[in-house]
């Protein structure tokens, strides 16, 4: 089994669809909906994204469901989280990366990623490419299939120990040819991939827009942006 922090997003799609349609194993999608995600405690609103995401999701869903076969059985119902609180000690790590200037905000969407994990006892794929501003602090502590070793992460960074980066080492472009290769690339056109969306559609200004490869085909209507 496998389990994605899975957004919607370009990278967390193109490893879920993989699982299913290439390497024929169960996986599971964790889904953060709590809205002041990577804004809590900190001046930052949060992203304003999740309508646009959940549509990606359902997307993805869709695909697997109608092209998968047998296979489509491999995805497993999304877990949804929600109300999750931050314990002391990935508080004090948070505080203490943001305090040595390793972080920008002392509490990210990661740091209740690893709450839940480490509530659930199990380990999750993060998804980060190879030249992503994102893993590079990651790329020291994680071998070439993004393993990270716990005993080399310091306290700054406590959230990588329950963390799996399996595309730290591809390219965007490495990922979408795969997908190309094994069927499933036509569903990553229906990805999400920017933080801050104005009139339903991207910026195009963040750093998520800008690392986009391939047009997002998603449409949204007025009335639920």
């Amino acid at each position: 089994m496998e389990y994605v922090l899975f957004s919607g997003g370009f990278d967390s799609s193109a490893f879920l669809l993989e699982c299913v349609f290439r390497k024929k194993v169960k996986v599971t999608p964790i889904v953060f909906i709590q809205k002041d995600l990577d804004g809590v405690l900190n001046t930052w609103l949060g992203r304003q994204n999740q309508n646009f995401e959940k549509l990606a999701r359902e997307h993805i869903y869709n695909f697997v469901e109608k092209y998968g076969g047998e296979a489509s059985k491999l995805l497993q119902p999304e877990i949804l989280v929600d109300n999750l609180t931050l314990s002391e000690e990935i508080h004090n790590s948070g505080r203490e990366a943001y305090n040595k200037g390793i972080l920008r905000r002392p509490f990210k969407q990661v740091h209740y990623f690893y709450e839940f994990l480490k509530n659930k006892g199990i380990k999750a794929n993060v998804l980060g490419t190879l030249n992503d501003t994102t893993t590079q602090e990651v790329i020291k502590y994680a071998d070439k299939e993004g393993n990270v070793d716990e005993t080399k992460v310091p306290n700054t960074l406590l959230f990588l120990t329950l963390f799996k980066v399996p595309y730290l080492h591809l390219t965007k472009q490495e990922i979408f040819d795969r997908a190309v290769k094994y069927g499933y690339s036509e569903a990553l056109f229906y990805t999400w991939s920017c933080f801050f969306p104005s009139g339903g559609k991207p910026c195009g200004k963040c750093e998520m827009c800008q690392g986009r490869i391939i047009e997002s085909r998603i449409k949204i209507k007025p009335s639920i942006i």
